[in-house]
């Protein structure tokens, strides 16, 4: 048997994000987005009412991502106008 393989690593998610800050005017700066949620970032400079929150989950593969599914996600869209 050979050496166990690597996980594959993608930089899927940076290009996706990347394209939501071009749609949402956003800027590369970030801020922390909640105390609660320290994986996450708010990004700056966007549109009025085109908010962009990324939050790094890489490493815990398809798993509930709780409280950032759950907590993290209404705190998002209960904020939106």
């Amino acid at each position: 048997m050979g050496p166990a393989a690597a996980p594959l690593r993608s930089n899927l998610p940076l290009l996706v994000v990347g394209r939501l800050r071009e749609l949402n005017g956003c800027t590369e700066e970030t801020l922390p987005w909640d105390a609660e949620f320290p994986d996450c970032v708010a990004y700056q400079g966007c549109m009025p009412n085109y908010p962009l929150v990324w939050c790094e989950t890489t490493g815990m593969g398809h798993s509930e991502n709780v409280p950032i599914s759950t907590e993290g996600f209404w705190k998002f869209w209960s904020a939106l106008p």
